[in-house]
């Protein structure tokens, strides 16, 4: 049953991360709409021809651009949110699966046999030390922390922007992309892996695991003790050729 669940709330996260990311996409079409139209009323400031009612709807423009932008910014933390909590709940339904299948390895294994019983003598009945050890932390052979088994995942301190390669600009392409980063004990990216690219020239990606390279992360901790761990990265582009 608490598979099925954690596999709902994955399945839920994911749906979530999609809206948001379609929403993103058409907030970023009415900021460069509004932006046009605010570089209409540059010019015609420029050329001496800007009315009183011209001023009134080019600050108005500015604040419309301002409210837009930190809303977009919101919806991109949250889903960011979305998307590592669908890889969160997936994990750990992962691990919930290996702990049944190990439960029931062992159940089989202590089934006793119908083999004829043979008396055994005082010394043999001495129990030996057990050596079983406990389970250890899920760990990758790079050492990061399966996400499951972490107390808080990595957070954003410190966002690097996109420097978009002429080509990409010109390119009329819109999409997204997703990265994975790995981020150490010291909260320092030490490597990034595309996860998701809507396009794969123009050095779109290329350009985007650049700048995740240089992002700086609060490291996810386990047991109060930083750890090295993945997070997901997302960046949204709309390149329109004015």
């Amino acid at each position: 049953m608490r598979e099925l669940a954690q596999g709902l709330v994955a399945e839920m996260m994911a749906e979530k991360e999609e809206e948001i990311r379609r929403e993103l996409l058409d907030r970023q079409t009415t900021i460069e709409d509004l932006q046009k139209k605010l570089q209409a009323s540059e010019r015609r400031a420029e050329q001496g021809q800007l009315t009183n009612d011209d001023q009134s709807r080019r600050e108005e423009l500015q604040q419309q651009i301002a409210a837009e932008e930190e809303a977009q910014r919101i919806r991109e933390a949250e889903r960011q949110r979305a998307a590592e909590e669908a890889r969160r709940q997936a994990a750990a339904r992962q691990t919930a699966t290996a702990v049944v299948e190990e439960e029931l390895r062992r159940a089989a294994a202590a089934i006793p046999t119908t083999a004829p019983q043979v008396a055994e003598s005082p010394s043999a009945l001495t129990s030996a030390p057990s050596t079983a050890s406990k389970p250890a932390v899920p760990v990758e052979e790079n050492g990061v922390v399966d996400l499951s088994e972490l107390d808080s995942l990595p957070v954003v301190i410190k966002e690097q922007d996109v420097a978009w390669p002429r080509a990409a600009r010109f390119s009329r392409r819109q999409g997204i992309v997703i990265v994975q980063a790995t981020v150490g004990t010291d909260g320092l990216v030490e490597d990034v892996m595309v996860l998701r690219a809507d396009d794969e020239g123009f050095g779109i990606t290329q350009a985007v695991e650049d700048a995740v390279m240089q992002y700086r992360f609060k490291p996810g901790t386990k047991n109060g003790v930083p750890v090295k761990a993945h997070t997901t990265v997302t960046k949204a582009y709309r390149f329109v050729v004015r």
